[in-house]
């Protein structure tokens, strides 16, 4: 686990689409999403630290949610010194996993899409 270290575009591109061709643009989009959902900005993380052309790193210093407090946005994601990292990791990649499978398929789907409408036109 990497707690707090650099995860590479590469590594995220291997580990989530395990060698499904797709392009850093659709990494980037997924990023996005977290981040927003974090409520987190580029320019000024809190979270989701972008270390341009190399990857991302998770920085925000978290602690574990009680049972009690799971369903809410705001134990889920607000910063509680003394969690541990790797779990903070763990989950930060398992959201980026989900987010960016949910990418590639809808890039795909319309991938396709816009190639059997391509095909379609030229054969009209």
């Amino acid at each position: 686990v990497e707690e707090g270290r650099l995860v590479t575009k590469a590594r995220l591109l291997d580990e989530v689409w395990k060698g499904v061709p797709v392009t850093e643009e659709a990494l980037t989009q997924c990023v996005r999403s977290l981040r927003k959902a974090l409520g987190d900005e580029a320019g000024r993380p809190r979270f989701i630290e972008t270390v341009p052309r190399h990857g991302y790193r998770f920085i925000a210093s978290v602690t574990a949610a009680e049972a009690h407090d799971a369903n809410t946005d705001a134990a889920r994601f607000e910063p509680r010194p003394g969690r541990d990292r790797r779990e903070a990791l763990a989950r930060f990649l398992s959201m980026g996993r989900a987010g960016l499978i949910g990418g590639g398929a809808a890039g795909l789907v319309g991938g396709l899409a816009y190639g059997f409408a391509g095909v379609a036109q030229s054969g009209a």
